[in-house]
């Protein structure tokens, strides 16, 4: 009985001394594998990157920015517009770009100015050299120049060109009907066939009427007076009679406007289609002199 009492204290003892063995040898694995707080870079005082490196970004960036465009909302004047801030070049555009409390011809540093001329009638073009720059010019000064009569409020690049007995109104050194810009005045053709239509070719540009011409154009025959504009399309004859679209526009198949049919005497049987008012002759034969009613 006492040996077997001594055996199992003996076992009891063996397998204690294993357990203590195996959690010491587990606690030993799991401390060499804990990171080191003296390398740890959230806590290391010492410098490096990590976390420090962030709250160095942060603390550069100011505190209240709206408009994102690098300056707090206490050194920039208008902190929803990211165009204006102390750091933007002063413009022409009636705001204070860069901060300072100038704004636009006020601040030295402007840019964008308009040379400025002297414009003595006051019609918004000066003459001679530019006598300064500025945003806007002040009275008495234009930023437009070339101005052919600074006396003359009616003389001007920006005038309308006049029959006026030749003066040259907008300044383009071309006078009157020599003007192709001219307002007034009338395109005056040659008339050869007596039709009241010459050829477009033929046209002089004249603020006085010209003897033996006439003001309307257009005609593609002035060889013969039953072909111009004023006349009907015949079709079928190979000629541009009224001298519009070619030859025999608007001919070829039916109506469909609803036309009637008429015979015309004096040149043959004809059957002619013609159409409502305001509506184009198609399938037309004969030459026919008399027009549509």
């Amino acid at each position: 009985m006492k040996t077997l009492t001594l055996g199992l204290t003996f076992t009891l003892l063996t397998a204690l001394t294993a357990c203590v063995g195996d959690a010491g040898t587990k606690d030993d694995v799991e401390d060499s594998s804990a990171p080191d707080d003296s390398s740890s870079t959230g806590d290391d005082d010492s410098g490096g990157g990590g976390d420090d490196s962030k709250g160095s970004d942060d603390s550069e960036a100011p505190d209240n920015d709206k408009d994102n465009d690098g300056y707090d909302a206490a050194e920039d004047c208008d902190d929803s517009d990211r165009a204006v801030n102390p750091g933007a070049t002063e413009s022409c555009d009636g705001v204070d770009n860069d901060c300072d409390g100038d704004v636009d011809d006020a601040d030295g540093s402007v840019t964008g100015q308009s040379e400025c001329y002297t414009d003595n009638d006051l019609d918004g073009y000066g003459a001679g050299a530019a006598v300064g720059e500025a945003c806007e010019c002040p009275e008495g000064q234009a930023s437009l120049g070339d101005d052919c009569d600074d006396n003359d409020f009616y003389r001007s690049p920006g005038t309308v060109e006049e029959c006026d007995g030749g003066i040259d109104n907008d300044c383009d050194e071309l006078v009157d009907a020599d003007d192709p810009s001219l307002a007034e005045g009338n395109t005056y053709y040659l008339d050869k066939d007596g039709d009241k239509y010459g050829e477009d070719s033929t046209g002089i540009r004249s603020c006085s009427r010209i003897a033996g011409r006439i003001t309307t154009g257009g005609d593609c025959d002035d060889g013969d007076k039953t072909i111009n504009p004023g006349v009907e399309e015949i079709c079928e004859d190979e000629i541009d009679n009224d001298c519009t679209d070619g030859v025999d526009d608007g001919c070829g198949g039916d109506t469909g406007t609803g036309g009637e049919i008429d015979t015309w005497p004096g040149v043959g049987f004809h059957l002619r289609v013609r159409p409502k008012p305001g509506t184009i002759c198609v399938r037309c034969t004969g030459r026919i002199a008399e027009p549509h009613r």
